[in-house]
């Protein structure tokens, strides 16, 4: 697994991932998000929610959003966050090995933290075919799906924030040892 890393660390190969990842992570943050917000009367969306949401919560927003709020949930939203996450998992794990790299580390067990991003993708997948099924259930609820949904949208949460406290720990190292070789 380390091979296929070293493989595929080169600068320009991550800038473009790290570009393309953040045109759709905006996309959703200024244009699908928004167009569903609008539907919600002022209640959070399930993406939304890093700290978890209850199963009465879950029944109120499908309720509030309303047949063109649910509807724009399941074709403008959950379309494009059915990209993210493996754009999000390839990129940030690209990047995590690329830092561990330039600090010498990919051969320790630090490596391992690449996996990270990769798993928070999984689990974002995981939570947006929960959503889909509640949307698509609806007036039926599922409780138990929405209670695992929530599950996977908590976890989802840690991870990628255990990702991007790697990857700032890794960038500051990196600017240190950079600050200290400069003054030598």
């Amino acid at each position: 697994m380390r091979q296929i890393f070293k493989n595929h660390i080169h600068g320009k190969k991550i800038l473009i991932t790290f570009i393309i990842t953040n045109l759709v992570y905006f996309s959703m943050l200024f244009l699908t998000i928004p167009s569903v917000m609008e539907y919600a009367h002022g209640m959070d969306l399930f993406d939304m929610m890093p700290a978890g949401y209850s199963v009465e919560y879950a029944q109120t927003l499908l309720t509030t959003l309303g047949p063109d709020g649910r509807s724009a949930y399941m074709n403008i939203q959950l379309p494009v966050d059915m990209i993210y996450p493996f754009l999000f998992g390839l990129t940030y794990s690209l990047i995590l090995a690329y830092f561990l790299s330039k600090l010498h580390w990919i051969e320790k067990p630090i490596f391992f933290t690449v996996l990270l991003p990769l798993a928070a993708g999984m689990f974002d997948y995981a939570e947006n075919i929960g959503i889909f099924l509640m949307l698509r259930a609806y007036p039926d609820f599922p409780v138990t799906i929405a209670a695992w949904t929530n599950s996977f949208t908590i976890i989802k949460s840690v991870l990628s924030t255990l990702s991007f406290t790697v990857l700032l720990t890794l960038l500051v190292i990196i600017l240190i040892r950079s600050i200290k070789l400069k003054m030598k």
